[in-house]
């Protein structure tokens, strides 16, 4: 399965309290959404975390495509994938925001490079906010987010064209 986003894992970690982090990838191709994966880490336990996907067409009006399941208990920094329902359907050629949240009071980051993303605040992960702005002042640096998916209709047909001679 394709993935879409930056799949590398960033140099510096960005605080994630009560506050979404994620950056804005356009889809290749039409696909059906599976899980979010991003490189994260907690200093406390108990924080609940959930991944989102907004249609980014309008920065200033982002719509919520899809949440994924929460996760809690996350502490030691490393990749932690978000799965989803598998039927939200991505269409080629549409931005899309993929960001990860949590409800922390302190201790929760996300890790990044320097590049362009966009911020969630206020961010609460039993409510993500729809529609919302997506804050780019505020947060400048391309996030380790990314998401799966399956590729609509499946692979190319092969036909076997055979010769006995």
């Amino acid at each position: 399965m394709p993935n879409l986003g930056y799949e590398t894992i960033g140099a510096s970690p960005r605080a994630i309290n009560a506050v979404a982090r994620g950056s804005v990838f356009s889809m290749p191709e039409n696909g059906t959404l599976q899980s979010v994966t991003a490189y994260i880490e907690d200093g406390a336990t108990g924080d609940t975390f959930v991944a989102v996907i907004y249609d980014a067409t309008s920065l200033s009006s982002a719509t919520l495509v899809e949440t994924s399941t929460s996760r809690t208990n996350i502490s030691t920094a490393g990749w932690y994938t978000f799965t989803c329902a598998g039927t939200t359907s991505l269409v080629s050629g549409t931005s899309y925001y993929i960001g990860v949240g949590s409800n922390s009071a302190a201790g929760a980051n996300v890790y990044y490079d320097v590049g362009t993303g966009y911020g969630i605040s206020p961010f609460d992960p039993s409510s993500p906010p729809t529609p919302t702005a997506l804050d780019a002042a505020s947060d400048l640096r391309l996030y380790s987010t990314y998401l799966t998916y399956t590729v609509a209709g499946g692979g190319p047909t092969v036909t076997w064209v055979g010769y006995i001679g």
